[in-house]
């Protein structure tokens, strides 16, 4: 029974972290066995970082060079924990940089002989000092701040929670720990609002309020909506704006329906 349940465990989390990193991928999703390899898969191609063991990142991801997270040093901070896999984290971008790796609770991976740090919080609260870092990577992450996070990430009670607008606080927490100048890549999914017990599916509105409160020096978003026929595409917030969410575990399968994101936001917010 314990197996089985680490199954369900991992889809799950395929479905939540997972979906949205698959956003970016390039047209046409390739299909991977390893459901949470598939799930996590081409999200990462527009910070130039592997889709999965087998495919490293190509030049013809559609977020193009401006997302890219790019080479050389810095300090990187992981808000959420999306990078923490081990063929990920031996990336050469990756290895460049110093490395933190934030989320609420300890997970049963930990690379810490690669170098990387981990520290264990809530977003909305950072114990980083100003300026600290270069990069900030937010990948599938804040559409779970202020909801009920017992599901997966932690057994802390005080976690189970229904405040739907308290990501505008870690906003202004990850602008805060950036440097001047410094870039925040960050992803949701995308759609119709849609509040379920553990997450939120961003609207145009709600997107355009997170660039509010981080007040970025300049910003771009890229949208993505997922086809059944033909992949992830480039879209726009206009057309992805009905995007609906699929939840494996309570949803009827609809015909053609993802993983999980029928579509995200992506953003590049510069400090």
């Amino acid at each position: 029974m314990r197996l089985e349940a680490d199954r369900v465990d991992a889809r799950i989390r395929a479905a939540s972290a997972g979906h949205v990193l698959q956003c970016l991928v390039d047209v046409g999703v390739r299909q991977v066995d390893d459901l949470r390899l598939a799930a996590l898969g081409g999200h990462l191609q527009p910070f130039g970082l592997a889709v999965d063991r087998d495919h490293p990142a190509g030049a013809e991801e559609p977020g193009g060079a401006n997302a890219h997270l790019p080479d050389g040093p810095g300090k990187l901070l992981d808000a959420g924990s999306a990078l923490n896999f081990d063929y990920m984290l031996r990336e050469p971008k990756l290895r460049q940089k110093q490395l933190t790796i934030m989320t609420l609770a300890p997970e049963d991976e930990c690379f810490w002989k690669l170098g990387v740090s981990y520290v264990f919080g809530d977003l909305r609260n950072l114990c980083f000092r100003e300026g600290h870092f270069d990069y900030i990577v937010s990948i599938s992450t804040v559409e779970h701040i202020g909801l009920d996070n017992t599901l997966l990430y932690t057994q802390d009670p005080e976690k189970r929670e229904t405040n739907t607008g308290s990501y505008r606080a870690a906003l202004q927490e990850l602008r805060r720990v950036l440097r001047p100048g410094g870039k925040l890549y960050l992803t949701v999914p995308f759609g119709r609002h849609d509040v379920r017990k553990w997450l939120q599916v961003f609207d145009a509105q709600m997107v355009e309020e997170m660039v509010a409160a981080f007040r970025p020096a300049s910003h771009s978003i890229d949208y993505f909506l997922y086809d059944s026929r033909t992949g992830w595409e480039l879209s726009s917030a206009q057309r992805a704006s009905n995007a609906r969410y699929f939840d494996f575990r309570q949803d009827q399968p609809w015909e053609g329906h993802p993983v999980a994101a029928e579509a995200i936001a992506a953003l590049e917010l510069v400090k």
